[in-house]
């Protein structure tokens, strides 16, 4: 997983996130089109998006898809929000990421850590991206569920 520098036909420079496959990851291509990129520049939207790669490890690492999840209504547990902010604070160039194990504490071994500054950068993207794709994918459902109140 890499964070590449897409040029557009404009000339406007667009960060992608692009899985192992070469493939732009959908969910944060369309997080950056319609959330980040009416607001921020190119420098920032590509922070962010390498903030929500820290995300997608984490994914990777516990075996978990969050946007399938969410479809079945399965949400974060506060055990799921420990581990991720645990994860936040390590320094993803120091971990093992293909190791696909559900034990976080053996990943971390030897890892380094990063500042406050950036867990909590980190933790606050990945918290908007996740109320982005709870919110898309739930909105269908949320529309029924108030329809079916006023039958």
């Amino acid at each position: 997983m890499k964070t590449v520098n897409a040029k557009l036909s404009s000339g406007e420079r667009f960060p992608l996130l692009i899985d192992d496959s070469g493939i732009p990851d959908l969910w944060v291509t369309t997080y950056t089109v319609v959330k980040c990129r009416p607001n921020h520049d190119f420098n920032t939207m590509r922070n962010i998006v390498c903030r929500l790669r820290s995300f997608r490890y984490f994914e990777q690492i516990s075996n978990r898809n969050i946007e399938a999840e969410f479809s079945r209504g399965i949400f974060l547990s506060e055990s799921d929000c420990e581990k991720l902010r645990s994860f936040s604070w390590v320094n993803q160039s120091t971990v093992n990421i293909n190791k696909g194990s559900n034990d976080l504490t053996k990943l971390f071994s030897g890892a380094r850590y990063v500042s406050a500054e950036v867990c909590a950068q980190r933790l606050r993207d990945i918290r908007k991206f996740l109320v982005f794709i709870a919110e898309s994918i739930n909105k269908n459902n949320v529309h029924f569920y108030h329809t079916y109140l006023y039958i």
